[in-house]
């Protein structure tokens, strides 16, 4: 499959092509979007979202991705738990060749999410659900992988409902984008959220997020995309391996979780 995929789940269709923004790319979802996986709810009141993992994957891909579901779990009120019969689910998927890509929240019905594990593996992710099956592309395979903690993490996230920090409205006033490094096709992942379509929870911009993209994301050759207007940064964002803990904020602000990061929501 080339770069210009088109995830598909059942009625839903995302297309990522050169030019392409699509408002569900472009933020964090806003608290009342129908895209949020609150369908179900376990007896402690977290937000289940159910997935299934591919039968493709090493044990040790299968441990480094439950891992990261974990880390969700405890630090905010939505969980990922193995699918029984629900509607909506997620499908995390091995392409060998197809890269990392996932719808970002709940489409709604299946929703299929490929992760290479390869040398090679490019990743990418719609935000929030859906509906029905989910598809998140997380390729594992000789050519590329995906399966690397910080992948993982930020493209988890994606599902859950949050979008690269690059990408919030008020971005300029904390980095420069160089469109004119962007290689051919990539274009619609430096888009600039407007807050009609989204929220940032009133959340400082934070070049810790481990949503944000490298200085060098989708560049071509000797060049960089994203210029920090604190130069303290420049050669951090895009490397932090755990997620910030406005991450999790976002999180906990979207879904109205009563505890955040172990803490009262009201202390925060």
């Amino acid at each position: 499959m080339n770069r210009t995929l088109f995830i598909v789940t059942f009625a839903f269709f995302l297309t990522l092509s050169s030019g392409y923004e699509n408002r569900y790319r472009r933020s964090a979802l806003p608290s009342n979007s129908n895209r949020k996986w609150d369908k179900y709810q376990d007896a402690d009141g977290k937000f289940v979202i159910p997935y299934v993992i591919g039968d493709n994957y090493t044990d040790s891909d299968r441990n480094l991705l439950v891992e990261q579901m974990g880390k969700i779990e405890k630090n905010t009120c939505v969980k990922f738990k193995p699918r029984n019969n629900e509607e909506d689910y997620a499908v995390i998927f091995n392409g060998l060749g197809d890269g990392c890509n996932s719808a970002v929240g709940r489409p709604g019905g299946k929703t299929t999410v490929y992760l290479e594990s390869s040398p090679r593996g490019s990743c990418n992710s719609a935000v929030g659900r859906p509906g029905g099956k989910t598809t998140v592309y997380l390729e594992s395979s000789p050519r590329g992988s995906c399966f690397k903690q910080r992948t993982l993490m930020r493209f988890l996230l994606h599902v859950v409902g949050i979008f690269g920090e690059q990408m919030r409205e008020d971005r300029n006033k904390y980095i420069r984008v160089h469109r004119e490094n962007i290689q051919a096709g990539y274009e619609y992942g430096f888009a600039r959220i407007l807050s009609s379509d989204a929220s940032t929870y009133d959340l400082p911009y934070d070049y810790l997020s481990i949503t944000h993209y490298p200085k060098d994301a989708y560049a071509k050759p000797g060049t960089i995309t994203i210029e920090t207007l604190d130069p303290t940064y420049q050669d951090l964002i895009g490397q932090v391996d755990e997620p910030s803990v406005y991450d999790y904020k976002k999180v906990c602000l979207m879904y109205k979780c009563g505890k955040c990061i172990g803490v009262e929501t009201s202390s925060l």
